[in-house]
């Protein structure tokens, strides 16, 4: 018998075996497996911080995956916002913000 848990790769399987012998005694034993998920994923191609000038072209973001010890498919998502500069020649007026969100596992 198998129990999915809450989290993809996460389950409790149990094996049971019986006997019986001749004279109707019975044994029983169970063995209880329980897989659990406590290795982080990690993220494949995130790149070093850099350093550039107010003129310089802003990096292209890279692709970047993922890996999983319970999870064969796990999504990267990443939504990168970058607003533009108000005040030319200026580099304090710059805002940058990204997120990288990794939405919850898939309960299979």
């Amino acid at each position: 018998m198998m129990i999915s848990l809450a989290c993809a790769g996460q389950r409790i399987i149990t094996r049971t075996w019986s006997l019986v012998d001749d004279c109707s005694n019975s044994l029983e034993q169970t063995q209880i497996i329980t897989v659990i998920d406590d290795i982080d994923p990690e993220l494949v191609g995130c790149p070093a911080d850099v350093t550039i000038a107010c003129n310089d072209p802003m990096p292209v973001p890279p692709v970047v995956t993922a890996t999983d010890n319970c999870d064969m498919s796990p999504v990267v998502s990443g939504p990168v916002s970058v607003s533009g500069q108000t005040n030319v020649g200026s580099c304090s007026d710059y805002t940058y913000d990204v997120t990288l969100e990794i939405p919850p596992p898939v309960h299979r």
